[in-house]
C-alpha cells in the first residue's frame, strides 16, 4: 500500500489586476487615458504602423506613469519588451508608485538597474549589465521590503543576492504599479 500526500498551496487572487495594450488610446500623452496618472512627467503614445506603444520621448529625464487603482501593498507589475531597444532608452515595470515615488526596474538593450524614487530623487540600488531582446517578459514584485527582478519567469543574474532578491529601503509601503522610464 502507498500513500501520497499532498500539499495544497492557496492561491489568492489579487484585489487588482489590470492589463493594457495601449491599443485604444490616442497618440500623445498617456496620462488621462485608461486608468493613467502621470507621477513624474508623462510618457508617450506613439503609432508605429497601426502598433500602439507606450515610450519615453527623452532619455534623461525620468518618466513615471501609473495606474490610478487600488493594489495591495505586496504587489507586482510586468511588462514585454515588444522592441530590441536601444542603449540610450530605458524603460520597465514600477511598485508602490505615487507622485514622485516608486521602486522601478528600467531596462535597456544592454542594461537592467534597479531604482527607488523618493521625492523625486533617484537611487539607483543595484545594475547589472544583461541582454534584453524583443519578447522578454521583465518584472518586478515587490513583498514586505523586499524587491525581486525576473526576466522570463526567472531571477536576472547578477541583481540582488543572486535570487533576484534584493532591499528596497522601506521608504515606501504602499501604492499603485507603473511604468518607469528615462
Amino acid at each position: 500500500m502507498s500513500v501520497t500526500i499532498a500539499t495544497l498551496q492557496k492561491y489568492i487572487k489579487p484585489a487588482s489586476v489590470f492589463t493594457d495594450d495601449f491599443q485604444a488610446y490616442s497618440v500623445g500623452n498617456l496620462n488621462g487615458q485608461g486608468s493613467w496618472v502621470a507621477g513624474i512627467n508623462n510618457l508617450q503614445i506613439a503609432d508605429f504602423s497601426g502598433d500602439k506603444r507606450a515610450y519615453s520621448t527623452n532619455t534623461t529625464t525620468i518618466r513615471l506613469v501609473y495606474v490610478d487603482l487600488t493594489f495591495p501593498n505586496d504587489q507586482y507589475a510586468k511588462l514585454t519588451v515588444d522592441t530590441t531597444i536601444n542603449t540610450n532608452s530605458f524603460i520597465g515595470p514600477a511598485v508602490r508608485c505615487s507622485v514622485n515615488n516608486c521602486y522601478g526596474v528600467i531596462v535597456s538593450s544592454n542594461w537592467v538597474g534597479v531604482h527607488k524614487i523618493i521625492s523625486g530623487a533617484d537611487t539607483e540600488l543595484d545594475g547589472n549589465s544583461a541582454t534584453i531582446v524583443a519578447g522578454d517578459v521583465i518584472e518586478l514584485r515587490i513583498t514586505g521590503n523586499t524587491l525581486r527582478v525576473i526576466r522570463n519567469g526567472s531571477p536576472i543574474s547578477g541583481i540582488g543576492d543572486g535570487n533576484g532578491d534584493l532591499a528596497s529601503g522601506s521608504e515606501l509601503s504602499s501604492g499603485k504599479t507603473g511604468i518607469l522610464a528615462y
